[in-house]
């Protein structure tokens, strides 16, 4: 049972990830999971399967925003989840298999190089600068094997899904911004539904306290959504990508550093 301080504590977490997700349609996984493993006092492993149950519900409630906004194309969303859903199964056989405090330097590790991928997106705004050109074959079916990637990492770490699916439909599948951001929420939102349930199954998942993160974050999420989609991304971009390279740097000092 949660003491109404930890309820306090998880709720302004979901609440600051969910502001993330919102804005951008990735980062907030990153935070939470990060914050949860700091400050909440559970584990990493126990922090991952949180992550992954919150970001269930919160991403699928930013997507039905940007859904409303028609900023979604469904096509390359289907063959990123055909490879991202038994990409997670995986992931989160690997994470319980990990040590916890490999896998907590592992986590700050990526929370780092994703923020360098966030900032330079922010500052440059330049398309598809990997883009793949052609509309059929190879560039869908390339997909795939890149959202089974993103989905092992996301079962492995319950964060960093939203921000690969993003730059994968910006940088490969040329989206706009808004549509990549929307697409990157039900992506998300899909592989962190089959990660929670090998969590669950792994035994390394407290669902209170992801339903509790998750009520903060759907609440802060669909406000930044709106937002999100009526101003610019480039400056929130670059604000996000701060945030994440500052937490991953805290992530590495607290396992590596601090006893």
């Amino acid at each position: 049972m949660l003491s109404l301080e930890s309820i306090i504590m998880l709720l302004a977490i979901g609440s600051l990830a969910g502001l993330m997700l919102g804005l951008a349609g990735a980062g907030g996984a990153l935070i939470m999971v990060s914050l949860l493993s700091l400050f909440s006092g559970l584990s990493v492993h126990e922090s991952v399967g949180a992550t992954l149950m919150a970001s269930t519900l919160a991403s699928f409630s930013v997507f039905l925003i940007y859904r409303r906004y028609r900023s979604i194309d469904l096509k390359p969303c289907i063959y990123l989840a055909l490879g991202s859903i038994p990409g997670v199964q995986l992931g989160a056989f690997m994470a319980k298999l990990l040590p916890e405090n490999q896998l907590g330097c592992m986590l700050g590790a990526i929370l780092m190089i994703t923020s360098i991928f966030l900032w330079e997106r922010g500052k440059t705004g330049s398309s598809g600068c990997f883009r793949i050109d052609g509309e059929h074959g190879s560039r869908y079916l390339l997909g795939i094997p890149m959202g089974f990637t993103v989905g092992t990492i996301s079962g492995l770490f319950g964060a960093s899904a939203g921000v690969w699916f993003l730059i994968i439909l910006l940088l490969v599948f040329d989206l706009p911004v808004h549509k990549a951001v929307g697409g990157s929420a039900l992506l998300t939102s899909m592989t962190a539904c089959f990660g929670t349930i090998a969590h669950y199954s792994y035994g390394t998942l407290n669902p209170l306290a992801g339903m509790v993160v998750g009520a903060g974050a759907i609440a802060s999420g669909n406000l930044s959504a709106r937002f999100a989609n009526r101003s610019t991304e480039r400056m929130l971009r670059k604000v996000v990508s701060i945030l994440v390279f500052s937490l991953g740097m805290l992530m590495l000092i607290n396992k590596l550093i601090l006893p």
